[in-house]
């Protein structure tokens, strides 16, 4: 069978052209993405879906890749498809900004799938760099055939083969030089690593290819377990202590990761080894117990929920009426009519020695069931150098109010949704 009838297999197996699809062939000019583009125009009438092209000029590379792009823009002229082409004005920090900056500009297109020209050995290659750099069950599952918007119709077939149908069909393409540049990791697995590996057990790459299709159906079967557990251990605010601690290991740690993604917006930065503490004070961290994560971001136990937290905030100075994102809490503030001076207040965490009365205010928290693990982010408002008001503690005496101020708890992390109001 020849390279477009095991594409077209591979694709009706996995779901990655559907009938009636309009299709966005990715092509930079280089080969996987030239072959790409020949065989998606082969199958196009018999798999009935519409296809175009798109590129993206990242600016690295100054008067080349607009070179790249007018090469593109012939190939979709030639075929009688649309070229969708993007360009940057200001070249991207460095490879992965490019590569963000590209998937963006793809995902914005009007399109139900979009093609990207990933190989075999691509997939190994991706394989080893996520082993090297440490990775769990998810990153060695490396790239996957359809992630939406995004499908790799080549995934299965190895470079030779995308290099013999070139060959057999005439084709020209682009050649990028950094593709050969040493200093990218990614090129010393290509040209040194994998081609000693084949040295020691020929097939080597596509055993690698292998293991993350393999791992992909473990994964698949492992995130249908964690959210039957989801659904056991969530709280609000956060995950059940007891619950969770109940769960396997193994899924306390993907509970964990699912809390944070869920809590912070994304993993970026998470390894394995920021969940170990976190894991640890499930089991047998005291109450208001904390393990810290990137960006200052924390896992915080108390006695039955978990919790994921922003980073405390700083402290924030009040002279005008206004809303106010702090922490975890929402400010409103508005003035009061008065014949005192306005005075400034200043909103801050607890620190040590802060008391409400006589009564240090740890213990005032205490008393009004504010939980450990919340305290370290509860506003704390001063005016005029004396602590005026710690909610839900009563604000302190003090003239005619000129102040009134609603706090509210964010109910996605402390549970309550609290709202507290004074007049200070």
């Amino acid at each position: 069978m020849d390279l477009p009838g095991r594409v077209a297999a591979y694709a009706r197996r996995e779901g990655l052209l559907p009938r009636g699809a309009a299709v966005v062939a990715a092509v930079s000019g280089g080969l996987d993405s030239v072959v790409l583009l020949d065989v998606l125009d082969a199958l196009r009438g018999p798999l009935g879906f519409r296809l175009s092209v798109a590129t993206f000029d990242h600016g690295m590379r100054p008067g080349v890749s607009a070179e790249d792009t007018a090469f593109v823009r012939r190939l979709a002229a030639e075929r009688g498809l649309v070229a969708h082409c993007g360009r940057r004005a200001v070249a991207p920090r460095g490879e992965e900004e490019a590569r963000r900056e590209r998937l963006a500009f793809l995902a914005g297109i009007a399109a139900d799938r979009v093609a990207l020209g990933h190989h075999r050995d691509d997939q190994a290659e991706t394989v080893l760099l996520r082993l090297i750099r440490g990775t769990g069950l998810e990153g060695l599952v490396a790239m996957e055939p359809y992630r939406p918007p995004f499908v790799r119709p080549l995934l299965a077939e190895p470079r030779d083969a995308l290099a013999a149908h070139a060959e057999r069909r005439g084709l020209t393409w682009r050649e990028d030089a950094s593709n050969a540049d040493p200093t990218y990791e990614r090129n010393r697995i290509r040209h040194q690593v994998l081609p000693l590996l084949e040295s020691l057990r020929t097939g080597a790459g596509g055993r690698l290819a292998a293991l993350a299709d393999l791992l992909r159906q473990d994964a698949a079967v492992l995130a249908r377990a964690e959210q039957d557990a989801l659904s056991r251990v969530t709280t609000p605010g956060g995950l059940d202590r007891v619950a969770l601690d109940a769960e396997p290991r193994a899924l306390q740690a993907r509970l964990l990761r699912k809390l944070v993604a869920d809590t912070r917006g994304s993993t970026r930065g998470l390894t394995a080894r920021h969940l170990e503490s976190p894991l640890d004070l499930v089991r047998r961290g005291r109450p208001g117990a904390h393990a810290p994560l990137p960006g200052g971001w924390r896992i915080v136990v108390d006695e039955d929920v978990v919790r994921c937290l922003p980073p405390v905030p700083q402290p924030l100075v009040l002279d005008a009426a206004g809303v106010f994102e702090w922490g975890i809490h929402v400010i409103r503030a508005r003035t009061l009519p008065g014949d005192e001076p306005l005075p400034t207040l200043l909103v801050r965490p607890p620190r040590c020695g802060d008391r409400v009365g006589r009564t240090p205010l740890g213990e005032a928290l205490r008393r009004r069931a504010v939980p450990p693990g919340l305290r370290p982010w509860h506003p704390v408002f001063w005016a005029q150098g004396t602590l005026a008001w710690a909610p839900p503690c009563d604000p302190a005496p003090s003239g005619p109010p000129r102040w009134s101020v609603t706090v509210t708890a964010s109910r996605d992390v402390a549970g309550g949704g609290w709202t507290w109001a004074a007049a200070l």
